[in-house]
């Protein structure tokens, strides 16, 4: 799986039919599900989900047509195998233009991960940069490691870490979202792709919702992961986003609280307050990774991005 996000608009009408057309099977959604956790051939996934070969067969060659999953031909016990995989994880259709999305107003503000201005953290955890350890594992007080600042991927059981980031309000506009990315993962002993984490985030004070990360993933190695770093360990994580609105709080396009933009303050204060954690009383304490620009599969940091109108 590429862990990528397609993106569709009202300027390729068509791309949208044909993704509808891919989707409106029961049989190709399943195929889906599964292939989002492992890499399949035909046979194990007409083997998995007890269907016949050539259901699975005409089901993948439409996936495939349609570009949500891609193969390859591998050697195999006799012969060659088709091993087909995801190509994305996530699907945008937006309603809005590209076209207009350019007019709109924004500004975005990169924070590198380990630049946090409190935290409260339990083992296990630990920080990495780039090129080593930073601090020993499992011992909090590499949290407060000067070195903390080049960290590219971070990690804790339990407990939360707060960022702030300038406010860039522009005087004369109105603020209309505002919306922190991330990629990010549950926390487990080396890694377990079944591991669900109840993942928390508070936005100046108030909690705008929580997501249950279904694992801790390393199933293949991450994208921009160093070579250094051993194949037994985390490797990457899921792309989130965590938006709030005059209407409410959503976490990539679901509803997840009623939180709205006046509920922010956001006119009377110099920072804006980003916070991540997992709650101790959580269903699912199962941790957190926290991964910046040059660890996991995307090239960034946690993203701020500010839209207004004029």
């Amino acid at each position: 799986m590429s862990n990528t996000t397609f993106v569709y608009d009202m300027e390729s009408p068509d791309d949208i039919l044909n993704v509808a057309r891919a989707l409106s099977s029961k049989t190709r959604l399943d195929i889906i599900k599964l292939l989002s956790t492992t890499c399949c051939n035909v046979n194990e996934i007409a083997e998995s989900l007890g269907l016949p070969l050539t259901t699975v067969a005409y089901a993948v060659n439409m996936l495939e047509k349609y570009g949500i999953i891609e193969s390859e031909l591998l050697p195999g016990e006799r012969g060659t195998m088709k091993v087909c995989r995801l190509k994305a994880d996530n699907l945008r259709i937006s309603f809005i233009s590209a076209q207009a999305q350019k007019r709109s107003n924004s500004i975005s503000i990169a924070m590198p991960i380990g630049n946090f201005v409190d935290c409260h953290i339990t083992p296990p955890c630990g920080l990495v940069s780039a090129q080593s350890y930073i601090g020993a594992e499992d011992n909090r007080s590499s949290f407060y490691n000067p070195q903390r600042t080049e960290a590219q991927i971070l990690w804790l059981h339990s407990g939360y870490l707060t960022y702030r980031f300038p406010n860039v309000t522009v005087k004369g506009s109105k603020i209309s979202a505002i919306e922190f990315s991330l990629e990010m993962c549950s926390e487990a002993p080396n890694y377990n792709d079944e591991w669900p984490s109840d993942i928390t985030v508070w936005i100046n004070g108030k909690e705008t919702g929580t997501w249950t990360c279904p694992g801790d993933y390393g199933y293949r190695r991450g994208r921009l992961n160093p070579g250094w770093w051993p194949s037994s360990s985390t490797q990457f994580g899921v792309f989130k986003t965590f938006r709030v609105v005059d209407t409410g709080s959503y976490i990539d396009d679901s509803l997840s609280a009623a939180v709205t933009l006046p509920d922010l303050d956001l006119d009377n204060n110099v920072y804006i307050e980003f916070k991540i954690g997992v709650k101790d009383d959580s269903v699912n304490v199962g941790g957190l990774n926290l991964f910046g620009e040059k660890f996991g599969d995307y090239e960034q940091n946690i993203v701020m991005t500010v839209y207004y109108t004029m």
